[in-house]
């Protein structure tokens, strides 16, 4: 491994890290929400807009699932760990996405079906291991 790559012990702060900007930005809409708020937007509670995120999670949890399926086959350490920050952020995204229309809906629902791809996300793409190959590079 050469001196600038990432290790586990990195990959599991960075994990820590989406986890708790996902929780404290809930937690901030939480709060907001509960003392009234802005007023709701109406045009973002159709039932359109559920099912698109709803079709946006199944093609994240797929591309999650993707992701972690090639960065098992791969030998480079360096591009396991690329692979699954990506898939980790794309969970993180969708949770944020849910908050933001909590926030302007008053709406949790879509928040909580994104936090948990998120989190299956964070769990079924752990931490990669630096393997005997990937040493030897």
């Amino acid at each position: 491994m050469s001196g600038n790559s990432v290790t586990p012990a990195a990959l599991r702060v960075i994990r820590l890290a989406l986890l708790g900007g996902v929780l404290l930005f809930g937690g901030v809409v939480w709060f907001v929400r509960g003392r009234g708020g802005p007023a709701d937007m109406v045009a973002l509670t159709t039932p359109l807009v559920t099912y698109v995120f709803v079709a946006i999670c199944a093609g994240a949890a797929a591309t999650i699932m993707a992701l972690r399926s090639v960065s098992e086959r791969t030998t480079d350490f360096g591009r396991r760990a690329s692979l699954v920050i990506a898939a980790w952020a794309i969970g993180e995204g969708l949770a944020f996405l849910g908050g933001v229309h909590w926030f302007l809906t008053s709406m949790p629902t879509l928040f909580v079906l994104g936090f948990l791809v998120f989190v299956v996300g964070l769990a079924t793409v752990p931490v990669p291991e630096p393997t005997a190959e990937s040493h030897d590079r």
